[in-house]
């Protein structure tokens, strides 16, 4: 190569080796959630408690900005268990982190002891590692919300991932959230194994 190191190009495509049950989040259509119920074959409370857990997932994309140009979401719905949504996924494509992979993981790790009104992080975990795509830094979060409005405090799991593919411009963000604690309990695992399958194609 006569001037070193190629140009980084932008990403053009990527997909990623998700297993069965993962639908598009449709924040646009407000039938979305009763229809993919009734389209999964619930029917009667089963059919209302998943739409409900659907449309609320769709209300928080919608106002978290998670469904802009750049970014999406998903949900997971196993078709073991169908009647409620396992884990949620957002991911967004973006500029690289100032200062890399290791910044990166220390403004993960400034989530330690974080607490907020009606919010506090009782677990944060970090990690880096590599994956055939590049450089990934992890995070395992557990968050505690007290709502004055709910009866009792709720927990919900967060794994985070920021990707930074060899070669690229740019990085994914992952976030997959759950508030199935005792169910998913091998979540750090799955997450990273789904992260792990990420491919990119770059401009040309």
């Amino acid at each position: 190569m006569i001037f070193g190191t190629k140009k980084p190009r932008p990403i053009a495509d990527f997909d990623m080796g998700l297993v069965d049950g993962w639908q598009w989040v449709d924040t646009e259509d407000a039938r979305w959630p009763d229809q993919l119920a009734a389209d999964l074959g619930l029917t009667g409370a089963e059919r209302q408690n998943l739409s409900g857990q659907l449309g609320a997932v769709a209300a928080r994309v919608k106002e978290i900005g998670a469904d802009r140009d750049g970014a999406g979401s998903l949900v997971w719905i196993p078709p073991q268990d169908q009647a409620r949504v396992r884990c949620v996924l957002s991911f967004r494509l973006t500029n690289p982190y100032e200062g890399g992979p290791g910044a990166y993981e220390g403004y993960l790790a400034a989530d330690e002891g974080r607490r907020e009104p009606g919010r506090r992080y009782d677990i944060v975990q970090t990690w880096r590692g590599t994956a055939p795509i590049g450089d990934v830094v992890g995070a395992y979060n557990v968050i505690t919300y007290t709502d004055l409005l709910e009866d009792a405090p709720r927990s919900e799991a967060r794994t985070l991932f920021g990707v930074f593919p060899t070669g690229a411009s740019q990085m994914f963000e992952f976030v997959f959230t759950s508030d199935d604690l005792d169910g998913f309990t091998d979540m750090v695992e799955r997450t990273s194994e789904w992260v792990a399958t990420l491919t990119v194609e770059l401009e040309k």
